[in-house]
Formats: C-alpha cells, sequence, structure tokens
C-alpha cells in the first residue's frame, strides 16, 4: 500500500469547535470549512493545497486510494472529513494517536507529547503554534494561509516520522484493530437483520390496533408504539 500522510487544517471559533462539540457535530455543521490540507506520499515532500486555489481536490484525484494506507494523527477526525465531505476511503486507516495509547497507556496522546517523546533531543521535531493566529477566520488571506500551511506541513512531519519510530513497535493485530475502530467511525453502517425486523413491524402494527380498538390505551401508551413503529418503518426503508 502507498503511505499517505495527511492533516486537515479547519475553521474554528470559540463556538464551532472540537473543545465544543463532537467531531460529528463538528464535522456537520454548518459553518465547518476546510482551509486546506497536508500530503505526503510516502517519503516525498509534504505539500499544502489551500482551499483559496481550489487544489484539494485535484491533489485527492491524483491518489489511488484503494491502494492507499492513511495516516494521520486523530485518524476519525481527518478520516471522517475524507469520508463525508470528498466521498474518499482508503484501503486502511492508521492513526499514529491510538497507536501512541497503546505503547504509552498512561501518558498523553496528543501530537505535542508524542513528538516530545518519541524525539527528545531533536528541538526541530516540535508542534507549532500558528494556528491560534487564524481562530475565528473563515477566509484566510494569503499571509495567513502561508503561515497555516507552513504549520500544516509540520504537522504532517512529525505524524510520518512518529509513526514510522512506533511502527517498528506495533504487532500487525493491534494495527488492524485500529484500522477497524477508525472505518467503523469514518465510515458508519447500519445492518440489521430485515425479517427480523419485519416481524416486530408486524407485531407493533397489530399491537397498536388491538389497542385503539379496545380503546384502552393512553396517550402515553399510544405515543410510544407510534413512535416504535416510525422506527421499525424507518429501518425497513
Amino acid at each position: 500500500m502507498q503511505k499517505i500522510t495527511l492533516d486537515f487544517e479547519t475553521y474554528y471559533d470559540n463556538k464551532v469547535s472540537l473543545k465544543k462539540m463532537t467531531t460529528m457535530d463538528y464535522v456537520r455543521h454548518e459553518m465547518f470549512k476546510v482551509w486546506g490540507v497536508g500530503i505526503k506520499v510516502e517519503d516525498g515532500d509534504t505539500e499544502w493545497y489551500s482551499s483559496n486555489d481550489d487544489e484539494i481536490e485535484r491533489a485527492f484525484e491524483e491518489i489511488d486510494w484503494a491502494d492507499a494506507m492513511l495516516i494521520c494523527h486523530n485518524t476519525p477526525f481527518d478520516g471522517y472529513i475524507l469520508s463525508r465531505h470528498y466521498g474518499i476511503t482508503p484501503k486502511y486507516y492508521v492513526d499514529t494517536a491510538s497507536m501512541s495509547r497503546a505503547l504509552y497507556t498512561s501518558l498523553p496522546a496528543s501530537l505535542k507529547e508524542c513528538a516530545v517523546r518519541c524525539f527528545p533531543n531533536d528541538e526541530t521535531m516540535r508542534k507549532g503554534e500558528e494556528l491560534a493566529d487564524a481562530k475565528g477566520v473563515y477566509h484566510l488571506d494569503g499571509e495567513l494561509d502561508d503561515a497555516i500551511g507552513g504549520y500544516c506541513i509540520q504537522d504532517v512531519e512529525l505524524t510520518k516520522a512518529i509513526y514510522d519510530e512506533m511502527n517498528l513497535r506495533m504487532p500487525k493485530s493491534e494495527m488492524d484493530v485500529i484500522d477497524l475502530t477508525c472505518r467503523m467511525f469514518c465510515e458508519p453502517k447500519l445492518i440489521v437483520d430485515r425479517e427480523a425486523l419485519t416481524k416486530y413491524h408486524e407485531e407493533i402494527v397489530t399491537a397498536n390496533e388491538t389497542l385503539i380498538e379496545n380503546q384502552a390505551s393512553t396517550g402515553m401508551c399510544l405515543a410510544l408504539t407510534t413512535s416504535l413503529l416510525h422506527i421499525s418503518a424507518t429501518l425497513l426503508g
């Protein structure tokens, strides 16, 4: 598989933020905006693709995602953006934050802490702070776009280096669990037993009709059965 290390930079403010919202709520919010994305293919140079220049989709089109290993730090975030906003799902998911939690169970798994832990004597391997300058700025100007791009590139370089360092100690079975966990979040699916649900739907219909005919239902009971009927009918499509 081709290794694709990736990091999205996105709009945030005091209310629209991962500190105030779940990942799904944040990514689905009407104000959600991708500022840009940093992409590193294998061990090549990391490139910054800005939404200001409509470069992101073209960059994604050049990648064979069916044979790609996606490497991110907090992959449920970046992978969910990929699947929801760009319709992209890689062959395999890797999350360096999850790798850190497996190897260092009692220690913080942030990118900043992972970089210090993996490269304690290399001051060049440190996370930047430029993102704070863009808080509440929906449309980045050229200067701020360049600053965020540089910040993102550093994050991508750190993520790939951290992956390379920790991967030497991670069993394949554990990596497969990380892939599965990320996939269930980024590509959620609901699988139902249609035969059992159809039978349950019919039972609810019969029970509801009986209650109405006997005039024995309270408002609450009728509301409950009607709600159950609606849910089963919705799942049946």
